[in-house]
């Protein structure tokens, strides 16, 4: 799939422009703080109905408005299907419309438009928070799954509900009800995020090498203390099992010590620990490879090429990086790059901003 054009009205620092794009590489560039990741944040929330930026709904609306919309018109390529999705931000409210219609939950909606996006604070991806890494692994298979979404919602209310009845000290009886329904959901969360883990661990390394170049291994490392069998009566019983030898640490703590919401994932290079050892730009690329394979993933699950948003991404790459980075992304489909003048690529559509405004759009010879 591929985003053709973007309306905004009063997003950010952009109070009406419209923007036309290309189906291979589109370079947006132009001054710091004239709106280029403004632009790239409009095409990602029209995926997620959030922003990548951890930026309130609020603090989209620009200054002097008090409302923002934003509307994208996205081709299939597989059918040459046209689809527009709309957002509408006002009064501590969104509405998101897909062809006009409004959607009744955000959950149903995840999944409609396909994006995968680097930010540059992915850097320290592997140096950060794991619930950072969950939430890369949840938002990818939210959108190529529906029953991992649905599985993923259900888990973290009954997580709720059980962490609640430890806190107020409530019978086993109603702990053991509670335990057991989490599990069913644990179970899938679980196995889906394997899956996930075991592609990237295969064709991340891959993307790697191509941008590195330089024969050092990339890998990656699911770590989890729930059950890794795949079996769901196994699962069921050695999780029952675990529940059972710590049930003291729980009762102490009055919280859920065992399951996936403490699951991470992990990257080494050469065997050692990407967090601990690698530098700044291995860590840059070791992000971006991830980006790149999970964009892989989706496109096998979902039968269409994800958009690639990648934020700044030529930061701190030499001409030699940048050039691997432009050849392996290029039969990938469309990508939304954002960056300075000097590194505008050959070939690529060329988008200018300046303080807001689309100034022009040429195609490079």
């Amino acid at each position: 799939m591929w985003l053709k054009e973007l309306d905004l009205f009063d997003w950010r620092n952009f109070h009406q422009d419209t923007l036309n794009l290309g189906e291979g590489l589109n370079y947006i560039h132009g001054p710091n703080g004239s709106g280029k990741t403004n632009l790239l944040e409009a095409a990602a929330y029209l995926a997620y109905a959030r922003s990548f930026r951890k930026t309130s709904d609020k603090g989209l609306i620009n200054s002097q408005a008090k409302a923002a919309s934003i509307k994208g018109t996205f081709v299939f390529g597989t059918s040459s299907l046209t689809k527009t999705v709309e957002a509408r931000l006002e009064d501590g409210a969104k509405q998101v419309k897909v062809d006009g219609k409004k959607v009744d939950t955000l959950s149903s909606f995840m999944g409609t438009i396909l994006v995968s996006v680097f930010d540059p604070r992915d850097v320290f991806l592997f140096k950060g928070e794991p619930s950072e890494r969950r939430k890369v692994m949840d938002e990818t298979l939210s959108a190529i799954s529906p029953n991992y979404l649905y599985s993923l919602q259900r888990y973290k209310k009954l997580l709720r509900e059980r962490n609640q009845a430890l806190a107020q000290r409530s019978d086993s009886e109603v702990l053991g009800v509670l335990t057991n329904e989490l599990l069913a959901s644990a179970y899938r969360i679980t196995q889906e995020r394997l899956g996930l883990v075991r592609f990237v661990d295969k064709t991340a390394p891959e993307y790697f090498q191509k941008l590195f170049g330089n024969g050092a291994k990339l890998s990656f490392k699911y770590r989890t203390n729930s059950s890794i069998s795949d079996s769901l009566e196994i699962f069921r019983k050695e999780m029952l099992f675990q529940f059972e030898r710590r049930k003291s640490q729980e009762a102490i703590r009055r919280a859920t010590v065992i399951g996936p919401h403490l699951d991470d994932l992990s990257a080494y290079l050469d065997g050692n620990s990407l967090a601990s050892y690698g530098s700044q730009g291995q860590n840059r690329l070791a992000s971006l490879s991830l980006t790149l394979s999970l964009a892989a993933l989706m496109k096998e699950k979902k039968g269409e090429a994800p958009i690639l948003i990648l934020d700044d991404v030529m930061s701190d790459l030499d001409g030699e990086k940048k050039k691997r980075l432009l050849d392996t992304i290029a039969p990938m489909g469309q990508s939304l790059i954002s960056g300075n003048d000097k590194d505008l690529p050959e070939s690529a559509l060329s988008i200018g901003i300046q303080a807001g405004k689309v100034v022009h759009e040429k195609e490079r010879d």
